[in-house]
């Protein structure tokens, strides 16, 4: 089956989160829960994309 753009149907996507800051430079999500179009992301899908988030806004790769 084929798609077409009219045939795209946007996501509803649902994201909360505390913020902490780990180790005084670490952007750290505490407690995510993520939905997609009203249900759960399962938590090692959500785990493994806290993680990342965590490293790539480490404050240290900004520093001038």
């Amino acid at each position: 089956m084929e798609l077409t753009q009219g045939d795209v149907q946007p996501l509803a996507i649902t994201v909360e989160s505390g913020l902490g800051v780990l180790a005084g430079r670490q952007i750290q999500l505490i407690a995510p829960i993520v939905s997609v179009n009203g249900e759960d992301v399962p938590n090692q899908v959500v785990n493994a994309i806290a993680t990342n988030f965590s490293q790539q806004l480490d404050l240290s790769n900004i520093e001038h």
